[in-house]
């Protein structure tokens, strides 16, 4: 509402977001954490695998165009940057875990 806005106070209203966890940093076991945590933090996570790549160094949350997706995961974890990309499968976001996340 428009009240909680302006005191502050926030709700989601809308479907938590579904996101796709794949490890880019090729730690056995570091998509399947990434993917916990985004999942208690409420995320829905709708897909967990491997990137094409094992070398990212930083954790990458891939977005549509427009979309803040990716500044509310990167607000959630803590870390991250956000690139502007083609999401496959409905998912709002792709979140490559990077070396920064072990």
């Amino acid at each position: 509402t428009i009240d909680g806005f302006l005191s502050g106070v926030t709700t989601l209203e809308t479907a938590p977001l579904r996101i796709q966890v794949l490890n880019g940093n090729g730690v056995a076991g570091a998509a399947s954490a990434m993917s916990e945590r985004l999942a208690e933090s409420g995320f829905e996570v709708a897909g967990v695998g491997n990137a094409d790549d094992k070398d990212y160094a930083t954790t990458t949350i891939l977005v549509p165009d427009g979309s803040m997706a990716g500044d509310q995961i990167v607000g959630q974890i803590g870390f991250g940057v956000v690139q502007i990309g083609t999401v496959d499968n409905g998912y709002d976001a792709v979140v490559i875990v990077g070396a920064d996340a072990s």
